[in-house]
């Protein structure tokens, strides 16, 4: 399993853990998200073809991933990725064991696979490593607050 999958993990006996001064998502949520983006992420690079890869640059993509953080509660989640808003252990479990085999699959990716960022533009794979780790670290500082002031 991998680091971040197994981080995640760890809180899974907290799922149910929730404070709104905080976060309007239980640690579960918080939890199921990740995993939902991880996933999706793999799934669209997997899915790309580097010759459509176009580098350009972008501000916010170098700010954001050089300083490894973003701010908290700015931006909004797609659809696809926000979470059901259950605890459910079982299906949160399913959900780290998806992310992790897609983070498998990721590691013998061309360099110029990508996907799509909102706000960051195309991310190869490299960058998109990075962002996974950064996005998944902010959530798992919100479930240690959440955790913390429970």
């Amino acid at each position: 399993m991998s680091p971040i999958i197994e981080e995640l993990s760890a809180y899974l006996k907290y799922s149910d853990a929730l404070n709104t001064d905080i976060s309007n998502w239980s640690v579960g949520a918080h939890i199921e998200h990740s995993t939902k983006v991880i996933a999706s992420i793999c799934k669209t690079i997997e899915q790309s073809d580097p010759k459509d890869y176009k580098p350009k640059f972008n501000l916010l993509r170098v700010i954001f991933l050089r300083l490894n953080w973003f701010p908290r509660g700015k931006a909004k989640a797609p659809k696809a990725v926000q979470p059901t808003l259950s605890s459910d252990k079982e299906a949160l479990q399913e959900y780290l064991q998806k992310a992790d085999d897609k983070l498998k699959i990721l590691q013998g990716l061309a360099k110029n696979r990508f996907f799509n960022h909102p706000y960051f533009g195309q991310l190869n794979v490299k960058e998109s490593k990075k962002f996974i780790a950064l996005h998944t670290q902010h959530h798992i500082k919100i479930i240690k607050e959440i955790i913390a002031k429970s």
